[in-house]
């Protein structure tokens, strides 16, 4: 398992990136690998074991991060690592945004925490920095005030309280939330180890010939 999990996180790596860039690329393999797993998981339960029968709409809409997250693998394995970077930052808040007007389960909203630190990490202009993260802090406030905004695809009569897929969103967005975040800290830690060994070791160097 642990081979497998290796060779998905070191898809689309060039021998000729830096050790850094290289971490950053495994760290987003990483995040969007259990992407599609939680989506995944959560589209399987909507259309086999929810308790309500939700509509073909609703179900294409909440398909949209799967198919997101086999794009940007695509866009990994071919090597386009900016293009999967502004896919991620520029789809998949509004498409967590649709996730929640179509089930009307708010906490499909802790999946946009992440969002307000990936930019930090994986953005490296301040300008795309600040427009990732103003774009997840709208996207948040419309999940928070969508009944207010009118943006609900239907009535909170139209479905149940799913606790099964409130469930579901709240177990899937925390471990997303300390798997990417332990993956952050740290691969970033063992570069940082790294850089520091080679570092003691030309320091050490001069000693070493005397």
């Amino acid at each position: 398992m642990k081979t497998i999990l290796h060779k998905l996180a070191r898809i689309g790596l060039r021998e000729d990136l830096n050790p850094y860039e290289a971490k950053r690329i495994q760290v987003f393999n990483y995040s969007n690998l259990f992407g599609f797993i939680a989506s995944l998981t959560r589209i399987i339960y909507i259309s086999f074991f929810s308790v309500n029968r939700y509509t073909e709409l609703t179900i294409l809409v909440n398909m949209l991060p799967l198919v997101l997250c086999i794009v940007m693998g695509t866009c990994m394995y071919y090597q386009k690592y900016k293009t999967a970077t502004y896919l991620s930052f520029l789809c998949f808040p509004p498409v967590i945004l649709m996730m929640y007007v179509s089930t009307l389960d708010s906490s499909v909203s802790f999946f946009l925490i992440l969002y307000f630190v990936f930019p930090f990490f994986f953005l490296n202009r301040p300008k795309n920095i600040i427009a990732a993260f103003m774009i997840t802090v709208c996207c948040y406030l419309m999940v928070q005030f969508a009944g207010t905004f009118h943006l609900l695809f239907y009535s909170d009569s139209f479905y149940k309280y799913d606790a099964g897929l409130n469930y579901i969103d709240i177990g899937l967005s925390l471990t997303f939330i300390f798997s990417s975040l332990y993956a952050i800290k740290f691969m970033v830690w063992a570069y940082q180890q790294s850089i520091s060994k080679k570092k003691n070791l030309i320091e050490y160097r001069p000693f070493l010939r005397k």
